[in-house]
């Protein structure tokens, strides 16, 4: 993941981005790039 500049996930349900957003700071600065987009639910 080293060429990679930043990663894009699109429509999460709300458990997977609660998940994702616990461990990115966990994983290192690689995870560090994602970007997460949940559903919204309003």
């Amino acid at each position: 993941m080293t060429n990679l500049q930043s990663a894009y996930f699109i429509n999460v349900n709300f458990f997977a981005e609660k998940i994702l957003n616990l461990v990115r700071p966990v994983l290192g600065k690689e995870f560090a790039k994602f970007e997460i987009y949940g559903t919204n639910p309003a």
